[in-house]
């Protein structure tokens, strides 16, 4: 078990006080049962931990427990974490975490988002007060995912553990890479189907579109080439304007 996952399933006892002073009842106001609040807590750290990466949920089509450790072997070969979840739990955690960080201001990832919720949009209207915007869509969006029994897979190594990834490398690609068929045997390949990502904590992908992401650059490849792009005039500028006075020159001393 990785250091990320030790820290994951670990609880100190100020930790599991406070976990159960803010459990909630069930819709008969029955106190919520211990596994049940365990497992909700264990979802909402991974969800929090997850905020610059992402967690796919993959659809088990009945593997055998044989066929599920080789998955998870693989998959940690690769540098993923694999769990199987209870949908509800792991839907109601998503839901409760993203709530929580637009209430405290944030959009998920820990950054303000009081400006772009406040932002007009092209008709006029306050961003977040129409239907179907923030938090609400993407916690519906990503509860959708989460169909008969499913595993979530999500990075391993943290800031702290494991060699450092190259930045030109795409992590979604990674995942994709990952969870292909051919680096999945023919039987756990044939029993998966990789439903969709929650990314940042801020997008939903579908399986079709977390294919297309992992195709696009990284955001630090963007930015390079961004500043290349707007570098380039600039340059030829300096260029034209170099190699006037030379010529003007050259033309001179020719007439001489």
């Amino acid at each position: 078990m990785s250091a990320k996952a030790k820290a994951v399933l670990s609880f100190s006892h100020d930790q599991a006080v406070a976990a159960f002073a803010r459990a909630k009842v069930s819709r008969n106001a029955n106190p919520v049962g211990v596994a049940k609040t365990f497992y909700y807590e264990v979802y909402r750290r991974l969800v929090a931990d997850a905020q610059d990466a992402a967690v796919c949920v993959v659809q088990n089509n009945n593997l055998t427990a044989a066929e599920y450790r080789h998955a998870k072997l693989a998959l940690n070969a690769r540098g993923f974490t694999v769990c199987g979840v209870r949908n509800g739990l792991l839907a109601a955690a998503v839901r409760d975490h993203l709530a929580e960080a637009a209430k405290d201001g944030n959009d998920g990832r820990g950054r303000a988002a009081e400006a772009r919720a406040a932002r007009p949009d092209a008709k006029g209207k306050e961003k977040g007060k129409g239907k179907g915007k923030g938090p609400s869509r993407i916690e519906n969006r990503f509860a959708r995912l989460l169909v008969g029994p499913s595993f979530i897979v999500f990075p391993t190594a943290s800031a702290s553990e494991g060699p450092a990834k190259p930045a030109a490398a795409n992590p979604l690609a990674r995942l994709v890479a990952a969870l292909a068929p051919e680096s999945l045997s023919p039987a756990v390949a044939k029993k998966t189907l990789v439903a969709g990502a929650l990314v940042q904590n801020s997008h939903v992908l579908s399986r079709l579109q977390l294919i297309e992401a992992a195709k696009l650059p990284t955001l630090q490849r963007s930015r390079e080439e961004l500043v290349g792009l707007l570098s380039a005039p600039a340059a030829q500028l300096k260029a034209v304007l170099e190699r006037t006075p030379q010529s003007l020159v050259a033309t001179l001393n020719a007439r001489e």
